[in-house]
């Protein structure tokens, strides 16, 4: 079989490629965007996770300010105090 260089390069690839060539600049070039791709996707969920962390624990949050409300307003306490200690308004508290 004669020597082909296109044929041997791309044989060779998963060793060397030539980046002074039009083969080995394209292929080199695929292969960092594939990289940057990798990198924005990684980001992307990292960024996804934190985000329904934050909003779950906000969520949380509010939800034991209307529990412990609740229990206060069972107890008796009075508006004011709860509104105090909670920092819910008015209005929230008489919806309890």
């Amino acid at each position: 079989m004669p020597y082909n260089p296109i044929t041997y390069t791309i044989m060779c690839t998963e060793r060397y490629i030539d980046p002074f060539t039009d083969f080995g600049f394209k292929r080199m070039f695929e292969k960092y965007e594939a990289y940057q791709l990798s990198l924005k996707r990684q980001r992307d969920s990292a960024n996804i996770v934190s985000t329904a962390r934050e909003e779950g624990w906000e969520k949380g949050r509010d939800q034991e300010k209307l529990r412990i409300a609740w229990e206060m307003k069972q107890a008796g306490e009075p508006t004011a105090k709860i509104i105090r200690y909670t920092g819910l308004t008015e209005q929230e508290i008489s919806e309890l």
